[in-house]
């Protein structure tokens, strides 16, 4: 009777635990997957990634040497790559878009998309990276913590620039005066 208990405990552990084993191999190879996509689209470009953050179909890259911001997404067998020259950039938002559902128990908000928009001077859009959009994921998973994350990067970045280049207009415009 008690080897009857081990097989049967042994078989219930194996029914439970292989396809948790199955599931985290199946998520790392995806990661791997879109690391891969991302360092071949820098590689393209020349590029250097500085910092990265893959989640379930994006992957967004960030060279600060060069300032550039990379995205590659991997959707029903699409492959979607995209870069931003940040030299180009004035400011970085993120935009959330969302509809408001009535239901019995009130009122809700679904969240339709999420993305980082980069402007240009005088607010002009420049370029949209969409992290989001549930069309194709049903659930958002991350993707306005990534958004959040990478416009204060993006802003550092730009504000860095910035301030680099009031320097070296300080440093000109002493020198030419003495």
């Amino acid at each position: 009777m008690e080897t009857g208990m081990i097989i049967i405990a042994t078989v219930l552990f194996a029914i439970i635990l292989v396809p948790i084993i199955l599931l985290i191999l199946s998520t790392k190879k995806q990661i791997r997957t879109l690391y891969k996509g991302l360092t071949t689209a820098v590689s393209q470009n020349n590029g250097v990634l500085s910092e990265h953050k893959e989640e379930r179909n994006f992957a967004l890259g960030l060279d600060a040497q060069n300032k550039f911001i990379y995205y590659y997404k991997n959707i029903k067998g699409e492959e979607i790559t995209q870069f931003v020259d940040l030299l180009n950039v004035t400011s970085c938002e993120v935009e959330k878009r969302t509809k408001r559902v009535k239901s019995d128990k009130g009122n809700y908000e679904i969240v339709e998309s999420v993305a980082l928009l980069f402007y240009k001077a005088q607010g002009h859009l420049l370029d949209k990276i969409e992290l989001y959009n549930d069309e194709d994921s049903m659930q958002l998973n991350g993707e306005l913590v990534v958004a959040e994350d990478y416009k204060r990067k993006v802003m550092a970045l730009l504000s860095n620039a910035m301030n680099i280049s009031e320097e070296k207009k300080v440093k000109q415009f002493t020198t030419a005066v003495a």
